[in-house]
């Protein structure tokens, strides 16, 4: 009988970012190579869904969580795989389980994120060492598995990340639609991601202030606005005198991301931590010059393809700025970048993990 694997995408969204887009992009190429699939996850994503779908959306995290642990159970049936893009399986049943892990962020830096710590420190284990397999996003998620959870490292695979590439590639951005953000191509810094402190957006700001005056362009900030993190951010560039050249885009339209990366006069991500790092990957693809940190799995998403600076230092984040503005080295690293993009695709990484989840499912071979 042929396996047949359950994939819990209830975490998706409306508009799914970051691991969103790990479950969205899985979710599209085991469907396209017509994998025996069954589907819980909202129903916006099960257009032309495959026989034997189910869908089942829930209201919040919280709903997620309990129906994951109480009615996700009653709905398995013996002789499957249940597939956890992220580790909030039911920890409960016999039926077993490949469960992915992104990140330990809160546990990193708890002062940022109090309300996540029992989350992290007692559901996210719990369902790590509950799955017959771990699946990791970079090597260094693997290492912050065994730092911060005591687990086995061998039971743990490796699989990186990828960018959608019919999204994501190099070609002129149109210089109206950059005009909606008030943009000019080739005239401006780009930053995509979150306003949380340890993506570092005070120091990249400091960066920006040092080299202001000699680079005549803008910094743009692509991502949502937070009451909590933003005026601060705002405030600082008034300080240094920059209020004027820093545009603060919120989430662009999931059509103008690749135009932002494309127009972009380099892209900067200098953060502090990260599993993994999806932007700068997404930058890559789309051909543009990067920077971004030594810290976390940056270095390992950028290999020898961006120039990676010290994060905590503003100053050496303006250093790396300056060195991207010769044009002699901001070609090399967009050469690089293509060359770099290129060994990930989301197919491949959809068909490694596919092989593990049927590893787990097959039978042991005879003696």
């Amino acid at each position: 009988m042929a396996l047949t694997v359950v994939f819990n995408g209830n975490y998706l969204s409306l508009r799914p970012t970051g691991i969103g887009q790990y479950v969205l992009n899985l979710w599209r190429c085991w469907r396209h190579a017509q994998k025996p699939l069954r589907a819980f996850m909202p129903a916006e994503y099960l257009q032309e869904p495959l026989r034997g779908h189910r869908t089942v959306k829930t209201p919040g995290h919280l709903a997620r969580l309990i129906w994951n642990q109480t009615i996700l159970p009653t709905r398995l049936r013996p002789g499957e795989v249940l597939f956890n893009p992220v580790p909030e399986g039911p920890l409960v049943g016999g039926l077993p389980q490949v469960t992915a892990a992104h990140d330990t962020i809160p546990l990193i830096f708890p002062e940022l994120f109090p309300r996540k710590q029992a989350y992290f420190r007692y559901l996210v284990p719990a369902c790590l060492r509950r799955a017959a397999r771990i699946l990791c996003n970079s090597e260094q998620t693997r290492a912050d598995l065994v730092r911060f959870y005591g687990l086995d490292p061998a039971g743990m695979t490796v699989i990186p990340l990828a960018c959608d590439r019919e999204r994501f590639f190099p070609r002129p951005a149109d210089p109206r639609q950059l005009a909606f953000y008030g943009l000019e191509a080739d005239q401006y810094l780009l930053y995509v991601g979150s306003h949380e402190p340890h993506k570092n957006l005070a120091r990249l700001i400091e960066a920006f202030a040092r080299v202001a005056g000699d680079w005549p362009g803008k910094l743009a900030i692509a991502g949502a606005c937070d009451p909590r993190y933003t005026p601060p951010l705002m405030r600082l560039a008034e300080q240094r005198g920059i209020a004027a050249r820093v545009r603060w885009l919120d989430y662009p339209a999931d059509a103008d991301l690749p135009l932002l990366y494309r127009g972009a006069h380099l892209f900067a991500f200098p953060s502090l931590y990260e599993g993994f790092g999806l932007p700068v990957l997404e930058a890559m693809a789309c051909g543009a010059a990067v920077l971004t940190s030594t810290r976390g799995a940056l270095a390992e998403v950028a290999g020898q393809a961006a120039v990676l600076v010290e994060p905590e230092s503003a100053e050496g984040i303006a250093a790396g700025l300056e060195q991207l503005f010769d044009p002699r080295v901001r070609a090399k690293y967009r050469t690089l970048a293509l060359q770099r993009a290129a060994e990930f695709s989301w197919e491949r990484t959809a068909e490694a993990t596919w092989q593990v989840i049927e590893g787990v499912g097959s039978p042991p071979a005879p003696p």
